[in-house]
């Protein structure tokens, strides 16, 4: 009742007949209080008889009121408004002040009154909570394309020794060659281990699960779905994983490599965006809109490895809703579908954990200019798998993923102009509901995985296209069951504290640098730095773009009670050495994991280096390859530093390194990375329980519930149909 009061006041033209019954009720009571002022009694401690008095200021301020009452109209469309305007007078409440006692209210008074203060409390509690889910959102976005520029700037730097160093690479092409053609193979290679000396599987005997034929149909379909979805049940054999893979591999290489999916006959179109390994999700999608079929077809828009647990389950549940409805499931390439991301982001270390192999299938490393390259092309689908809209016209570089471009409004309209189209569907980025209409309408992305960077961090969503292509969009949020239970800042905490926690391992990997900024403004060496200096040095060091003083209390508390413009930055330190942060730092994969695990990419690097091809780097072919690290690589660091780390190499001291000593600097560095040494003893005061605290709030929660089967049922979701006009929701 209060909230459309408040409400009709801003705008009477909505839901006006409901809520002038209301007011009509309202204004009622507050005649009938304003005729009983009229009569009013005062009773006083040395008479027993009662006076009826009225006093000239109070016939004054029931004149006033009168008047507000008359001008009010009772029943029409400024009611509310002159109500509020009555209540928000500061003398309305002294013709219910008596004498003897303190002041008294009408129920009608106090109700209005508590209901009023109760509303003004909870929208700045839900203001709070907003800006900590914006900043913890800014937190987990700028990570996730910090971590994928680093990538892409390996990537640079691979490409520029290939290109400026043409005649070692030239030299150590043959070995490229021969992992070009063992990726190419169509065969699924699996370790020998596997089979006995009748070339049969070993596992086959031991083997509980359930059984697939080939070629599949939606009865095998149904049956990965329940093998997967359970917690506890045997991996599926692997000469059907292999047998998947192989007939996906056959049908998707005779495919164009653009494809038309058409509403002529299904009358709809259902479009999933990133999975991310995301199961759940997937089975979320097909149990409320059904398993694919030629009347229910799916695109779905690549991404869908790496990051989740069960990314390889959902590659080959997709793969077999590709084999089993032949029409119905068009698959789409992201920029996760690529060998150097899914060593990096996990897919690779799922599949050997899950599955043993020789080798791992990823694209043939050629030089550039050479028969089955075209660089403009191969630019393009770069191009396509990493781009983003942007609000602003024309193109320009996507510095924050490192990859791709923006594209401004201008590009999209002319880009659909030329080629007759009507929307731009994309995926690449996580929404916070799933989904998101830019470019006036013209461009969609849509984002499937739910709970992607924590539990209720966020929606996952599918679009369904009709035959007029009007849009209509589901969002879920699956495994609701988790956070259906918590409040509001329940919620918002545990996602804070795991986008601080990812942070924290970046920070520290910085660790030193900012200590070394943080020393130049203490020279005293007290810990003691302002604010504006403690978030001017996280930026400077990190280059971030996050809003550092935000996040200033739960990395960086007030110096003491007395200088609560100080922060102590020794704790922002010692932070990054508990336990809290180590441990995320070893659970995390680093672009020099990445390089260490993959000893053939690091022997490709040292062998082009190695110009002269006579197994050994020198100090002036390291040197050329450090002016193009720094071209590349910005934050390498200077030339001088890695110079010196080309010298600590050299482990014999013979003035060049050598292969062995090459792999083993990575090694170590590795190694060092994951077991920094804590840095607090440095005779500097300890903040032990300060510290304590920050660490135990940023602290995953513990769940007492094990693990349970993944139930598609346990979601909640909402259909929002929406104008393809202009992409306003209905």
């Amino acid at each position: 009742m209060l909230r459309s009061c408040v409400c009709l006041g801003r705008g009477a033209k909505r839901r006006s007949s409901s809520l002038e019954d209301t007011s009509s009720c309202r204004s009622s009571e507050i005649e009938r209080v304003a005729k009983g002022m009229e009569t009013m009694t005062v009773y006083t401690k040395n008479t027993s008889t009662t006076k009826t008095t009225t006093t000239t200021t109070c016939k004054l301020q029931q004149e006033q009121q009168q008047q507000l009452l008359q001008q009010s109209n009772i029943g029409g469309r400024n009611t509310t408004a002159s109500i509020l305007q009555f209540f928000q007078s500061k003398t309305w409440y002294r013709y219910w002040r008596k004498t003897e006692r303190s002041m008294s209210m009408s129920k009608a008074e106090r109700t209005l009154r508590s209901a009023l203060l109760i509303q003004s409390w909870y929208r700045r509690y839900r203001a709070r909570m907003e800006v900590r889910r914006r900043y913890t959102w800014n937190i987990f976005t700028q990570l996730e394309y910090a971590s994928e520029n680093d990538q892409v700037e390996l990537y640079n730097f691979f490409n520029a020794l290939l290109t400026h160093i043409p005649d070692a690479a030239a030299a150590y092409r043959p070995s490229l060659q021969k992992d070009s053609e063992i990726s190419l193979a169509s065969d699924v290679y699996f370790d020998e281990s596997d089979f006995n000396e009748d070339g049969e599987y070993r596992s086959d005997k031991n083997y509980d699960g359930p059984h697939i034929k080939f070629p599949l149909i939606k009865k095998d379909v149904v049956t990965l779905i329940d093998l997967f979805r359970k917690k506890k049940s045997d991996r599926l054999l692997a000469k059907y994983v292999g047998g998947i893979l192989k007939e996906a591999a056959f049908k998707l290489k005779r495919l164009p490599n653009l494809n038309q999916a058409s509403t002529a006959i299904s009358k709809q179109i259902t479009v999933i965006g990133d999975l991310h390994g995301k199961l759940d999700d997937l089975l979320v999608i097909f149990y409320k809109n059904g398993l694919p079929s030629v009347e229910n077809p799916y695109v779905f828009n690549g991404d869908f490895v790496d990051r989740g647990k069960k990314g390889l389950e959902v590659f080959l549940l997709l793969l077999a809703c590709f084999l089993a409805f032949p029409g119905a499931v068009h698959l789409n390439r992201g920029n996760h579908e690529d060998s150097v991301m899914n060593a990096r982001y996990g897919f690779i270390r799922e599949v050997q954990q899950k599955y043993r192999y020789v080798s791992i299938l990823r694209p043939p490393i050629e030089m550039a200019g050479e028969d089955g390259i075209d660089k403009t092309e191969w630019k393009q689908i770069f191009d396509i798998m990493w781009s983003d809209p942007q609000p602003n016209e024309g193109c320009k570089p996507n510095a924050l993923r490192g990859a791709g471009t923006y594209f401004g409004p201008d590009v999209t309209k002319e880009f659909l102009a030329k080629y007759k189209l009507k929307f731009l569907v994309r995926s690449h980025e996580c929404k916070p509901d799933g989904h998101e209409f830019t470019h006036d309408g013209q461009v969609i992305t849509i984002f499937s995985a739910s709970n992607y960077y924590a539990v209720g961090s966020n929606k996952g969503a599918y679009l369904k296209f009709g035959p007029q292509l009007d849009t209509q969009f589901v969002q879920y949020i699956s495994a609701a069951s988790k956070t259906t239970r918590l409040t509001i800042r329940q919620r918002v905490s545990i996602v804070e504290s795991s986008a601080l926690r990812e942070l924290g391992v970046r920070l520290r990997n910085r660790r030193d640098e900012l200590e070394r900024e943080f020393s130049k403004l203490d020279p005293k060496n007290t810990g003691a730095i302002t604010v504006a200096q403690w978030s001017d040095t996280m930026e400077r060091v990190m280059q971030m773009g996050l809003p550092w003083r935000l996040m200033r209390d739960r990395l960086a508390p007030v110096f003491s009670d007395a200088q609560p413009n100080m922060v102590n930055y020794f704790v922002t330190l010692e932070l990054l050495d508990t336990d809290i942060i180590v441990e995320e730092a070893e659970a995390s994969t680093s672009v020099t994991d990445a390089l260490y695990k993959n000893k053939s990419s690091l022997e490709a690097i040292f062998h082009i280096i190695d110009k002269d091809n006579s197994g050994q780097i020198s100090l002036d072919e390291f040197g050329d390859a450090i002016d193009l690290l720094r071209k590349y690589m910005p934050s390498a660091g200077t030339k001088a530093e890695l110079m010196q780390m080309c010298k600590m190499m050299d482990i014999n001291k013979d003035g060049f390194v050598d292969l062995n000593e090459f792999l083993e600097a990575f090694r170590l560095c590795d190694q060092a990375r994951k077991n920094r040494p804590s840095k607090t003893k440095m005779g500097r005061p300890q903040n032990s329980l300060r510290v304590a605290e920050i660490a135990e709030s940023l602290s995953s929660p513990k769940h007492n519930e094990p693990e349970a089967d993944i139930d598609p049922r346990d979601h909640v979701s909402i259909t929002l149909e929406s104008s393809s006009k202009d992409g306003k929701k209905k």
